[in-house]
C-alpha cells in the first residue's frame, strides 16, 4: 500500500485500481500532492513555409513563412497545479487577447493570415502558485515573391 507522501498526480498511471475508486483516489492525491513549478516544453526547430499553408509549430521555434499564413504556437507545460497561461508579443504593452486575427485559447496562439506587422518575438508564460517559466518564438512574415 502506498502512503500519504507517496502519491503523487502521475502515480495514478503507475497505481492498478478498481475503477469504483478512482475519483476518491484522485481526490486523495490533490490532497496531498505538492506544488510543482511550471516546466515548458520547448522546441528549438527552424520552420520555413513559403508556400500557403497553416504553420504549426512548438513555442521556442523559429518560423518563417510568407503572408496570408494562419501561424499557430503551441506552448506544452507540466505543473501542479495545472497552470494557466499568458501570451506577449513585441508590439503588447500587457498580455495578447484574443481579437481580430489574434486568437488565444489557453495554451496555444494563432495568427490567423499573419502580416508582416506581426513579424516579432512571441512569449507564453506558464503560471502557477509555485512559480512560472517563460519561453520565447521568433516569427519572420515575409511577403509573396
Amino acid at each position: 500500500m502506498y502512503s500519504a507522501s507517496e502519491l503523487k498526480p502521475q502515480a495514478l498511471a503507475e497505481i492498478e485500481i478498481n475503477s469504483s475508486y478512482v475519483f476518491f483516489l484522485k481526490c486523495v492525491l490533490l490532497n496531498f500532492a505538492e506544488p510543482v513549478i511550471p516546466t515548458i516544453n520547448a522546441s528549438d526547430k527552424k520552420i520555413r513555409r513559403y508556400e500557403l499553408t497553416s504553420v504549426v509549430a512548438g513555442i521556442g521555434s523559429s518560423i518563417e513563412t510568407i503572408v496570408e499564413n494562419n501561424i499557430t504556437l503551441l506552448c506544452p507545460a507540466k505543473g501542479f497545479p495545472e497552470p494557466s497561461f499568458t501570451w506577449k508579443s513585441k508590439s503588447s504593452i500587457g498580455p495578447l487577447v484574443s481579437g481580430g486575427r489574434i486568437v488565444i485559447e489557453g495554451k496555444t496562439l494563432t495568427i490567423v493570415k499573419a502580416q508582416e506587422r506581426d513579424s516579432g518575438k512571441y512569449q507564453c508564460t506558464a503560471t502557477n502558485v509555485e512559480g512560472s517559466e517563460s519561453v520565447v518564438s521568433e516569427i519572420r512574415v515575409i511577403g509573396k515573391e
